[in-house]
């Protein structure tokens, strides 16, 4: 005889769980959790200039903008995408606010008081004056850190600033220079040494072949840029411009064979050479070989040569094997992507559970505000 037994069948919890974890609802749940439940950020600064500190400055804030709600003065992020083509928009809270989670600012003098319940001071190298009461810095790469860490005794956080690649390309290349960098010339004698680089094409210019030598930047400095117009007034090969656009710097740079960047040069105090130098990242990208002074941070950029002595720019350029590709692939480092992937482990060290609590969740379900 069989005998039919009617079977219940029992909810298997864990199972359910898993399900409802991974489910489209509980994840949007979390997501919209996140959108209100941000920690807040107060920026302020009185130094966003349009140079590379300024540009990287706001470059920070939006890459911290996916873990926090950022408040800031109105128009901070409202330039000219002449300014600030790489960063693209997204929504800040203009209101003021107090006693914020995170407090970030801008500083050379030491006299800005903290804010917040975590204090971060954007170096772009330190000044002797330690900022009183912040608990980090943020910096550009490991040579200001050092400098940080030697000056201040403050924990640092890296976030170097970063270029889109799809904006610059490989052109046709020719036997040619370019420099950028802004004409100035202080009174002691420090400048991007535009001069002396005129001098070194002019004098090597027949020996390496070389037909072209462009120099861009801002006349910050009209009487620097009248003597350098001066030097090159027989040589029709080399011209300087003032006024030319994002556009037409990056079509001269994907022309070009070689970058020439003598910032730092002859100079003895670290403040006055190149920090980082967003322009070799620039000429990677173009597949274009940065030249660039022994000093300073930006001849740690992997891909550069790099020279102490002008006479040691013709060896450089004798033995060059680079591969433009290969140099473009070492620019895309510095890609937003590549950066942007950096800083969960930025926040991370935020000694402040609710951000910890936040970075995790945007882990689990890899959200993207943007």
């Amino acid at each position: 005889m069989t005998h039919k037994h009617n079977c219940i069948t029992t909810p298997n919890i864990t199972n359910d769980c898993d399900v409802f974890l991974k489910s489209n609802v509980f994840k949007s749940t979390i997501i919209e959790f996140m959108k209100f439940s941000k920690p807040s950020l107060l920026f302020e600064s009185k130094h966003l200039d349009h140079a590379g500190g300024g540009t990287h400055s706001r470059q920070i804030i939006y890459l911290l903008s996916e873990f926090f709600t950022v408040y800031c003065e109105k128009d901070v992020f409202n330039e000219s995408e002449k300014y600030n083509e790489d960063i693209p928009k997204f929504n800040v809270c203009e209101q003021d606010i107090q006693n914020p989670d995170i407090y970030v600012t801008v500083d050379h003098s030491g006299k800005v008081k903290p804010k917040g319940k975590i204090n971060i001071v954007i170096s772009f190298y330190p000044s002797n004056k330690k900022p009183k009461g912040f608990d980090y810095a943020i910096c550009a790469n490991d040579f200001v850190k050092r400098a940080i860490d030697q000056k201040w005794g403050m924990k640092s956080l890296i976030i170097p600033p970063f270029r889109n690649p799809k904006l610059y390309k490989i052109g046709e290349k020719n036997n040619s220079c370019i420099a950028i960098g802004n004409f100035f010339l202080d009174s002691d004698g420090f400048s991007k040494n535009q001069h002396l680089l005129i001098d070194w094409y002019i004098k090597n210019k027949a020996t390496l072949n070389l037909i072209e030598f462009k120099l861009f930047g801002f006349p910050n400095n009209p009487n620097y840029v009248d003597f350098c117009k001066r030097l090159i007034k027989n040589h029709p090969d080399i011209t300087i411009h003032t006024d030319a656009s994002r556009t037409q710097i990056r079509d001269s740079l994907a022309k070009s064979k070689y970058l020439l960047h003598a910032h730092g040069y002859g100079r003895k105090k670290p403040d006055q050479v190149e920090h980082f130098g967003i322009v070799a990242v620039e000429s990677l990208l173009s597949g274009t070989l940065p030249i660039v002074h022994q000093s300073g941070g930006c001849s740690e950029i992997a891909g550069t040569k790099s020279f102490k002595e002008f006479s040691d720019i013709n060896r450089i350029i004798e033995e060059n094997i680079s591969s433009e590709h290969e140099l473009r692939s070492l620019g895309k480092a510095y890609s937003f992507e590549e950066i942007r992937a950096l800083i969960p482990k930025v926040v991370d060290q935020l000694s402040t559970t609710p951000i910890k609590q936040n970075n995790i969740f945007r882990r689990i379900f890899k959200y993207d505000n943007n």
